[in-house]
């Protein structure tokens, strides 16, 4: 595209389209650098950029549908995990002894004592409440979005 100028020592190269380069594929290109240029023939390969929608979209309708019962079981399956964990985090902080002699935290006696912090437990039951928020949530607006996530 621009040749060099007779007044600058610097070289631009020039792009010739698919009929001047060596074909390397759908809108193949070459630059060249004329005189004694460092570019020699470098080729590049440009896809078309409508090439792959008709396959994209066609392989996007050939995709198997989930049918609508598993859609609502696995919405259901969902909600009630959420609801399971969100209980269990509002209730395992301060369930004495559960939570105090925790045996996975016994080899790390400072981390046990800022987990009796009431702060602490606090934020895990704010956890919880966030849980149960979100599965009563996602109950009252029932499986219309469930397959539209």
């Amino acid at each position: 595209m621009a040749e060099q100028e007779p007044n600058s020592g610097a070289q631009f190269p020039t792009v010739a389209r698919d009929d001047e380069a060596d074909r390397s594929g759908p809108g193949a290109y070459s630059a060249k650098v004329g005189g004694s240029g460092t570019i020699s023939n470098v080729g590049v390969a440009l896809q078309d950029p409508g090439q792959n929608l008709e396959t994209g979209y066609a392989a996007a309708q050939s995709a198997p549908r989930l049918p609508w019962w598993v859609h609502q079981w696995m919405h259901f399956l969902v909600i009630y995990l959420r609801l399971i964990v969100g209980m269990a985090l509002c209730v395992l902080p301060w369930a004495g002894e559960l939570w105090d002699s925790n045996p996975l935290l016994s080899e790390y006696p400072g981390l046990l004592e800022i987990m009796k912090l009431g702060a602490v437990r606090g934020m895990v039951s704010g956890l919880g409440l966030l849980n149960l928020w979100i599965a009563l949530r996602d109950a009252m607006q029932g499986a219309r979005g469930a397959g539209q996530r």
